[in-house]
């Protein structure tokens, strides 16, 4: 800013001037006073002038609060604004608190402010992650009951769309169903995700015995043909019985030739099997 003075008299010469020099403002005042003095032979007069001089912009800066895990928040994130000017003061602003609710990467929030001197800046919060959405634990292909010969292939997945998972008890249920157990099995799974959420999943299936499946095991087992057919003819008769004391005493010779072959013909895990099996049908 250039402060100059122009000092006339009409009727006599200026004898004398104080102050009136040209001046320069080249830094940022809230005020400063320049005062020329003059005098003529009609007498002395002043005159001064304040200049104030703003060239600075505001300054903006941003506040996140929020839970924070691993880089990212997991709840809803909180943007607080500071918006300041140290001469002229503010004249208008966009710069409004607010609250992030929604997930993404990146995310960032940006708000601009102009002084009363015209000065503007805008600002801008640094890019942040938000996951508060749970990890999702799913098992698929479960049929729910099986009988003892079938296979259980039931697999678990766990998945997350942004953070990723961190941490899985996921495991997948596969195998003969007869090595489960009869009855029910249950299960389940938890996830963790890289900004901390978690969540589990369960299920269960049941396995029963049937005089098919036992026959299909025995064939499965027993590589020996006489032994097999034997063991199959056993079942077939029991299927046949008229009634549950022939049924019964069937199954317990089934269950006596199973173990005199348990470690010869039959090994002795897949003897036991089928004995708890035989002995399941059984009424």
């Amino acid at each position: 800013i250039q402060v100059t003075w122009t000092v006339t008299d009409e009727e006599s010469a200026v004898t004398s001037m104080t102050g009136c020099d040209a001046q320069s403002v080249t830094v940022d005042t809230n005020g400063v006073t320049f005062e020329c003095e003059a005098t003529s032979a009609g007498g002395t007069r002043s005159e001064s002038v304040t200049v104030k001089r703003d060239a600075t912009a505001p300054t903006i800066t941003a506040d996140l609060d929020g839970t924070l895990v691993n880089g990212w928040y997991n709840t809803d994130v909180d943007v607080t604004w500071t918006v300041s000017d140290n001469l002229s003061g503010i004249a208008s602003t966009t710069c409004e608190d607010n609250t992030v609710t929604t997930d993404g990467d990146p995310l960032n929030q940006s708000c601009s402010a102009t002084d009363q001197a015209g000065n503007t800046a805008s600002g801008s919060t640094d890019d942040f992650k938000r996951d508060a959405t749970d990890p999702v634990v799913t098992y698929t292909g479960n049929a729910g009951s099986y009988d003892v010969a079938d296979a259980v292939a039931i697999t678990c997945t766990a998945t997350d769309n942004l953070s990723l998972i961190a941490s899985s008890t996921c495991a997948d249920q596969l195998g003969d169903a007869y090595t489960f157990g009869l009855g029910t099995t249950a299960f389940s799974a938890s996830a963790v995700d890289n900004a901390g959420n978690s969540s589990s999943a369960s299920g269960s299936f049941n396995v029963t015995p049937s005089l098919d499946g036992l026959c299909t095991l025995v064939q499965r087992f027993v590589s020996h043909n006489g032994t097999a057919n034997s063991l199959c003819a056993k079942v077939r008769s029991a299927a046949k019985a008229k009634n549950d004391k022939t049924h019964d005493n069937v199954m317990g010779a089934f269950i006596n030739e199973v173990q005199a072959q348990a470690g010869k013909k039959i090994e002795a895990a897949h003897a036991d099997g089928l004995i708890l099996i035989a002995r399941a049908l059984i009424g």
